[in-house]
């Protein structure tokens, strides 16, 4: 492993500064106003773009070459926002800003001061301005969701739930949207950040602990293998390929993956780079509602269609094997893709629990934003090696990586910056780059500070979660860690604490992935649970969607007994309200059918980084478990979830249910 990652380091390097050099191709031939200088134009340089073929490219209309593109060139006036939560409402102000007159950059290619003044986003050294995209990119409103009426008349009849509920702490909205919610999140991304890691020291951080994960060993792909890549058929397809052969999946996969099939033709024979373009999306974010704030949603990059095929074609070999791998392994300090986490919870707190009673909860503030060249590159190294060695597996990743570390991203008022920092979150290897990526920087800084005690701190790691174990003999400050570490890594750790699975206060015990251990079974605290369920998704307005959402709460952590009540408690008064007119649901509505969760889990609604309890025997999560005075509410919660699964599923080729005692999965759907 060490090996591969120096050699990769070795090849990017000595790549490096032809990958940087190297612009999106998109000169000024775009503007010929001939349609016949356009398609020529289009016929010529497409294909250098996505890596097209002759043959690709003849099989392309004139049409379809000529919506690819707008054949305007980017304006002078860039519209500013400034959206922000006041009063416990969204107030949003606009403003425009002419660009002056001319070229952008002076005769040096450096941008002019009143070009830098008049931009939102600053051009620095980790993020240049290398050229204007010659189509629109659209820029939406936010939109904001408040918490539901209904959820404060449920309060108002059951005072004994309101006693957990602080307005000023608890009350949230929910917002979304893209350029006004991000800019300041783009902004955060272009700006250098000051760390003293190296590629020496993290390699020498991997050598010590690297033992410490284990990663699967992957079958060499082959020039087909796009063509068997599983997509999901819903998602966009890039600024450019939307344009070219579609906007999701869907319409676009028959295009794209034999497109993608030809560059790993070129790449058995020699080395290209990939310079397409990323575009911006976003999710939704909960926000307090009472702290007068701009607004801000969760920014996502989401690459090319074509490049995220073949990023796909290694990424889906890598979980696939980590799911096999991480399967009844409590050793692995990379816990991604761990699959019986919930059926087998013990194995994680018995690991803490034998150890030193010190355990810190690490949470990393824009960690994603934070993270630097040097280690994204000995990541990408660590995982180069799961794979049998070839230059053609070398090309790839070196494909791979050019798109993934330098990024050329579009935003309002057509610019394309070039970013070499951060982790990009619509990539196909976020997960598992956040997670190599957070060992790395722990591995060195332990390497760094307690190189006695390094190999000794237990640590659990799943993207930027974390958990470190501390020895008894380990000396250790927490207010001189705090600044030692954001020093050293980059990285802005959030006010640690230091706590015990030892704790008789369950509640104060560390969390990981907003899951406690109570009583050895995974809980969440009831305020979580409260504020899932205040906030209702507006994309689905059918009784049984807004109903099914609560009740998919069950299944996140469900062993804390006070907020199962409440989830339960809230669904059957919601099941005996009247329709009213203009309560925005529709009454008469059925549940669409649900979809298998990728993370080998069933759930009705999608909670951000929550473990969700699969259909496995809840017997075997609780028959080892003393729950004291607590077999009246097991043997309710093993009913009521009986109850309430629906009757589609007994049919369904992933799970067989039994009612009303147990759940228990297909053998054929283990790995």
């Amino acid at each position: 492993m060490v090996d591969t990652a120096s050699r990769m380091v070795k090849l990017w390097t000595s790549h490096r500064k032809q990958i940087v050099k190297t612009k999106p191709k998109f000169p000024r031939g775009l503007l010929d106003d001939s349609l016949a200088g356009f398609i020529k134009f289009a016929r010529s340089n497409i294909g250098r773009y996505l890596n097209l073929s002759q043959y690709e490219i003849t099989k392309l209309g004139d049409t379809k070459l000529k919506q690819l593109f707008v054949r305007t060139w980017p304006g002078r006036n860039v519209q500013h926002f400034d959206s922000r939560m006041i009063d416990g409402k969204a107030v949003r102000k606009c403003w425009n800003v002419k660009l002056p007159k001319g070229k952008l950059s002076d005769m040096n290619g450096k941008i002019k001061p009143e070009v830098r003044e008049a931009l939102l986003i600053k051009p620095s050294r980790v993020a240049k301005l290398v050229g204007t995209a010659p189509f629109a990119v659209g820029s939406g409103p936010p939109k904001v969701t408040y918490p539901d009426k209904r959820w404060y008349q449920f309060l108002t009849e059951r005072p004994e739930y309101a006693e957990s509920w602080d307005p000023v702490e608890c009350e949230r909205a929910s917002v979304s949207g893209v350029w006004e919610t991000q800019h300041r999140d783009v902004q955060s991304l272009c700006d250098p950040i000051e760390h003293s890691m190296t590629y020496e020291s993290l390699l020498a951080g991997l050598k010590a602990r690297g033992d410490l994960i284990s990663l699967p060993v992957c079958k060499a792909i082959n020039c087909d293998s796009p063509m068997y890549v599983e997509t999901n058929p819903k998602a966009q397809t890039g600024s450019v390929s939307s344009r070219l052969y579609g906007k999701t999946h869907e319409t676009a996969d028959k295009f794209m993956k034999p497109i993608a099939c030809s560059i790993l033709r070129v790449l058995k024979h020699k080395l290209v780079f990939d310079t397409s373009l990323w575009s911006l999306g976003g999710r939704a974010r909960r926000q307090k509602i009472n702290e007068d704030a701009p607004l801000r949603g969760r920014i996502v990059a989401m690459p090319d269609g074509v490049p995220k095929i073949i990023g796909l074609t290694i990424a889906s070999l890598i979980y696939a094997g980590l799911k096999v791998l991480n399967y009844g392994n409590p050793f692995n300090e990379c816990q991604i893709c761990r699959t019986d986490f919930h059926g087998n919870f013990y194995s994680h707190t018995d690991r803490f629990e034998s150890g030193g009673v010190r355990t810190i909860e690490a949470d990393a503030s824009k960690f994603d934003a934070s993270t630097c060249e040097e280690t994204m590159v000995v990541a990408f190294g660590i995982l180069r090696s799961c794979f049998p060695d070839s230059d053609f597996i070398d090309h790839v990743f070196l494909y791979i990586m050019s798109g993934t570390i330098t990024k050329n991203l579009v935003i309002p008022g057509r610019f394309i910056y070039r970013l070499t920092k951060g982790v990009p979150t619509g990539s196909p290897f976020t997960s598992i780059l956040d997670t190599l990526v957070n060992f790395l920087a722990w591995s060195d800084y332990l390497t760094k500070y307690h190189p006695r005690h390094a190999r000794r701190a237990f640590c659990v790691f799943f993207g930027d979660d974390t958990l470190v174990n501390i020895p008894d003999d380990m000396g250790f400050d927490i207010d001189q860690f705090e600044q030692r570490f954001a020093k050293y890594t980059g990285y802005s750790l959030s006010p640690c604490e230091i706590k015990s699975f030892h704790s008789p206060n369950w509640e104060k015990r560390p969390s990981f992935l907003k899951t406690i251990p109570c009583n050895g079974l995974p809980a969440r605290l009831i305020t979580d649970a409260m504020i899932s369920a205040s906030i209702v998704r507006r994309r689905n307005n059918t009784r049984c969607a807004y109903r099914d959402m609560v009740t998919g709460l069950a299944f996140a952590a469900p062993f804390n007994f006070h907020a199962l009540d409440y989830i339960f408690d809230y669904r059957e008064w919601l099941l005996r309200l009247r329709p009213t007119s203009g309560d925005g649901i529709d009454w008469h509505g059925s549940l669409p059918v649900s979809r298998k969760d990728r993370r080998d889990s069933f759930s009705y609604s999608k909670i951000s980084e929550n473990y969700l309890v699969p259909l496995n025997p809840i017997y075997e999560l609780t028959k080892d478990v003393d729950l004291g005075n607590k077999p009246k509410q097991m043997n309710t919660l093993k009913h009521q979830l009986a109850s309430h699964v629906p009757c589609w599923l007994t049919t369904s080729t992933w799970y067989t249910v039994h009612v009303p005692n147990v759940f228990t999965r297909r053998t054929s759907s283990l790995p």
